[in-house]
């Protein structure tokens, strides 16, 4: 990034005197002129014609800035706002034709050689007669006129790429006419209403972008006035003040701000947001010594901000109220050391090359505000794992993509390891994988563990809920035997509503689940590999499972690779489908939807349905394993046909025209938010979408 040796910052008002030719050695800013043409008004009134001249000690500055002086100079194109608001009470522009203001146009030969003084024409309404005139020159899209007040707002200033030129939008000058007689030859004397302040610094890092320059002063100090209203009378009040001002800006010229009159009462800093594709970086300067300096009218002003250093100290107190803000990649590191807090991501974030240590145990809160951590890559030995090892407290809203996990050693006892959370003690929502590995090599034995690409163990009294895997990989080899899931690995007696495994929306990805292990058994689903007792609503698959080369007895499924229950626990699975493909070995038990659904524990299952395409046999489309206990309601297979010993009541063959149109059987659910509604494929006739 190329950045200028200085930054300008142009403040609230920019106010200029036409003698302006001296520097003052805290500040700089220059005056904009604003370009505009108003339509003249309807001619219901009588017009009249008028000239109005502007004398040498009120002209417009010109936005050149010659080392220590800002020249004063009228040009082509520039316009005043002649006019009074009394009786707008509907906010408009000043340059509108129902403004109550007239616009005159500058006459290019009445610009003196010196350029300080030159005339305007334009017609004015005769009604105006015995009224105070109110003139201005600056940007119409800056003056706006309401409740018979004229209204100059000074916030969200934009710096354009040829320099200062956007000052004129900030030169704010005004005049009044008292008593105005109705003659055609008007003399006004100008008043600057702002000053301008040019800071210099440097320090910048060459590998990011900048996109605005801030002025600080301490909290309570809020001398920045923000806008200023003129009455009928002319008489000018200042607005709503704060402590914090800011000049939006390109990374490859200075900057400078506008500020209406001033007196600081404490000293500033400037701080500098850097874009990076990490996160924002904040670049500050030392206090600068401006407490007690006055910014006059029509004054340019000058300050060395020296260099600026980062500075990334969390923002906030951690607090529900005043989370800590994680805006680049060091700060999300941080959360380590403060597990308990409440945190707020307001940055896309890219890890690229950043190095990454597993959060252990969190406690706190986490808002993801639907930002994205990319390109997080990290590798894990035994235990828990995953950028969350353990969540006991709130995950929400957060988007991981490209991320690359990889696993060597076993995983504890009833532990769990996945790419957001290893395990799920509370409640993760709205989050949101895609395009991400998760790569396992198991080698010790160890008992009710789970692996999956949003969790890897959901445990009792957790929820998991709107969180959606799109795309990505789970690769598993090695001795340990473990329940593996494209969402969620284990779920022992936890919820899990409205989540999916689905199709990349972008491209073609689907999740693909590989098992090579010679040697140890395992439970894969394609979205969750075993649950015991569990509620489960809402949820889909879309999978491609492999297991062909593992010689080991495994149990493989669209949607749950093993549900069986015993009697001290019961499953609820409503609304839930699975679709893709299976293949596998000969040896090993398969289910379109279950691999099992046995055990005493009663399992209840209503409007589900499956469409897998198993290979190399057919007959289990729905189930894989003799069931148990298990009470079904309008739940369907479409590809293949179940085995007479396995079959379920009310679990039937259907066509994918037959399960369309029983769309508003699956609406009979009545979910608060979501609904079924009919896919755009048949290879998924009904899918589950968010109420339109």
């Amino acid at each position: 990034m190329k950045v200028s040796k200085y930054f300008v910052i142009a403040c609230t008002a920019l106010m200029v005197s036409a003698c302006a030719d001296e520097v003052k050695d805290i500040i700089a800013p220059e005056t904009p002129k604003e370009e505009g043409s108003k339509e003249e008004s309807s001619e219901v009134a009588e017009m009249i014609p008028v000239t109005v001249t502007v004398g040498e000690s009120s002209s417009r500055i010109s936005h050149t800035d010659n080392g220590n002086t800002i020249t004063v100079a009228w040009e082509a194109n520039d316009v005043i706002y002649l006019g009074n608001p009394e009786g707008i009470t509907t906010e408009t522009f000043i340059n509108a034709e129902n403004s109550g203001f007239s616009t005159l146009t500058i006459d290019e030969n009445s610009i003196s050689s010196d350029k300080k003084t030159a005339s305007f024409t334009g017609k004015i309404p005769s009604s105006l007669i015995g009224k105070t005139l109110l003139a201005f020159y600056g940007s119409a899209e800056k003056l706006k006129v309401s409740n018979s007040q004229v209204i100059m707002d000074f916030t969200q200033q934009t710096q354009s790429e040829d320099g200062l030129a956007h000052l004129k939008g900030y030169d704010l000058m005004s005049a009044t006419v008292e008593n105005y007689d109705g003659s055609s030859q008007i003399n006004l004397q100008f008043k600057h209403e702002g000053a301008i302040l040019k800071v210099s610094f440097s320090g910048l890092p060459a590998d990011g972008t900048v996109s605005k320059v801030v002025l600080n002063l301490p909290d309570g100090s809020n001398d920045f006035v923000t806008s200023k209203t003129f009455g009928t009378n002319g008489v000018a009040t200042n607005g709503a003040t704060t402590n914090s001002f800011e000049l939006n800006v390109s990374s490859n010229y200075d900057a400078v701000f506008t500020l209406c009159p001033i007196t600081f009462s404490s000293d500033m800093n400037v701080t500098v947001p850097v874009t990076k594709a990490s996160g924002i970086y904040s670049y500050e300067s030392a206090a600068l010594a401006t407490s007690g300096v006055t910014l006059a009218e029509g004054t340019y002003n000058k300050v060395n901000g020296g260099a600026l250093t980062v500075n990334n100290e969390l923002e906030g107190a951690g607090t529900e109220a005043s989370p800590y803000i994680i805006d680049n990649v060091d700060k999300f590191n941080k959360i380590a050391d403060a597990t308990d807090a409440y945190y707020t991501i307001t940055q896309d974030m890219d890890f690229t090359g950043v190095t990454f240590t597993p959060i252990s145990t969190f406690s706190g809160t986490l808002d993801g505000n639907g930002k994205t951590i990319s390109n997080l890559t990290f590798t894990v030995g035994d235990g828990n794992r995953g950028i969350f090892a353990v969540n006991n407290g709130t995950i929400k809203s957060l988007n991981v993509t490209g991320a690359t996990l990889t696993k060597n050693g076993s995983l504890d006892n009833n532990g769990g390891t996945g790419i957001l959370v290893g395990v799920n003690n509370n409640k993760i929502s709205n989050c949101v994988i895609n395009s991400s590995s998760l790569n396992a090599t198991l080698n010790s034995t160890t008992t009710d563990t789970g692996i999956g690409l949003l969790c890897g163990r959901n445990n009792e009294s957790s929820i998991i809920s709107e969180s959606t895997v799109n795309g990505g990989n789970i690769t598993i080899q090695g001795t340990n035997p473990s329940n593996i899931g494209g969402l969620v690995g284990y779920n022992y007696k936890g919820e899990i509503e409205f989540s999916f495994v689905k199709q990349h929306p972008s491209n073609t990805e689907i999740t693909n689940i590989t098992y090579t292990s010679s040697g140890s058994s395992a439970n894969i689903g394609g979205l969750i590999g075993c649950i015991y007792g569990c509620k489960i609503k809402g949820c889909s698959a879309n999978i491609n499972i492999n297991t062909s080369n593992a010689q080991v007895a495994l149990k493989i499924a669209g949607l749950i690779g093993d549900a069986f229950t015993k009697w001290d626990a019961t499953a609820t699975i409503e609304g839930c489908y699975a679709v893709g493909n299976l293949t596998f070995n000969t040896t090993q038990t398969y289910g379109g939807f279950a691999g099992s659904l046995g055990g005493a524990g009663a399992k209840t299952l209503k409007n589900c349905y499956t469409s897998v395409t198993c290979s190399p046999k057919t007959d289990h489309a729905f189930t894989g394993s003799s069931p148990q206990a298990v009470t079904a309601t309008d739940c369907y297979f479409i590809k293949g046909t179940q085995s007479e010993d396995l079959s379920i009541a009310n679990v039937v063959s259907s066509t994918v025209d037959n399960l369309k149109s029983k769309l508003s059987t699956f609406n009979n659910l009545r979910w608060d938010n979501y609904e079924f509604a009919i896919g755009s494929t048949d290879a998924e006739p009904l899918i589950i979408q968010k109420k339109q």
